[in-house]
C-alpha cells in the first residue's frame, strides 16, 4: 500500500489546500512524530512525496524553534529537515510570486550559511538548503525531482 494513502486528516479538507492548517494529519511513516500539521497545500503535498519516495529515508516538520535559524535579530523555522541516503536538506516551500522578496532572501541566506556551518561540524552528511516554488511540487514527482527545481538564492 503506498504511504500517501496513509497520511489523511481525520476530517475532509479542500483540495486546494487553502484550508490545510486547521487539519493535523496522521500516518507518517518516515517521521519522528506521526502527526503533523501543515501550512500550505503544498507542503502537505511534499510530505506525500517524501513518504512515497525511497530514497527520502527521514523527514520533519520542525516545530516552532526546535531548529531556529538566526537572521535579522530573530529567528524563524524552516518547513522540512530531510534526510537522504547522501545529504540532509533544510527544505523552504513558498509561492513562486513571493520568492524575490527580500524576507524570503535573508531567511534562505540565513539558512544556507547554517547549513555550511553544519556540514563542517557534522563530518557525516553534507547539509543542503533548497527554496522550493510552490508549484513545482507535484505528488507525481519524486523528491529529487522536486528539488532540483530549487531557486537559486543571490
Amino acid at each position: 500500500m503506498s504511504h500517501s494513502k496513509k497520511l489523511k486528516s481525520s476530517a475532509v479538507y479542500k483540495p486546494d489546500g487553502s484550508d490545510v492548517k486547521r487539519f493535523l494529519f496522521t500516518g507518517v511513516t518516515k517521521g519522528l512524530f506521526g502527526e503533523v500539521a501543515f501550512d500550505s497545500g503544498p507542503e502537505r503535498d511534499l510530505a506525500v512525496v517524501m513518504e512515497d519516495d525511497s530514497k527520502v529515508l527521514k523527514w520533519l516538520r520542525p516545530s516552532l524553534n526546535q531548529l531556529p535559524i538566526f537572521y535579522r535579530g530573530r529567528f524563524y523555522n524552516v518547513d522540512f529537515v530531510v534526510e537522504t541516503e547522501t545529504t540532509k536538506f533544510l527544505i523552504e516551500v513558498k509561492a513562486r510570486n513571493s520568492l524575490a522578496e527580500g524576507d524570503v532572501r535573508e531567511k534562505a541566506k540565513s539558512a544556507i550559511r547554517w547549513c555550511e556551518v553544519a556540514s563542517g561540524v557534522e563530518k557525516g552528511k553534507k547539509w543542503d538548503y533548497r527554496l522550493i516554488p510552490d508549484d513545482a511540487v507535484k505528488r507525481t514527482s519524486d523528491f529529487h525531482f522536486i528539488i532540483g527545481q530549487a531557486v537559486t538564492v543571490i
